[in-house]
């Protein structure tokens, strides 16, 4: 339970973080959206391949 809320907060980190270069001005519009699809083509499917990576499989989940 612990690495789904650390691997959701993780992705939320990278979102706040964009946030907060955005109100301070250090990124523009072009490089937020730039980080936008960086967490949806690289941190969420790497999130789901490590959670896959550390699911104990049993009988149930094959038949």
């Amino acid at each position: 339970m612990t690495t789904i809320l650390l691997n959701a907060l993780s992705i939320m980190l990278v979102l706040f973080l964009d946030l907060l270069l955005k109100k301070i001005r250090i990124l523009h519009q072009k490089d937020r959206a730039l980080t936008s699809k960086m967490v949806v083509y690289l941190t969420l499917p790497a999130t789901i391949l490590i959670g896959v990576n550390h699911t104990k499989l049993s009988n149930i989940f094959l038949s």
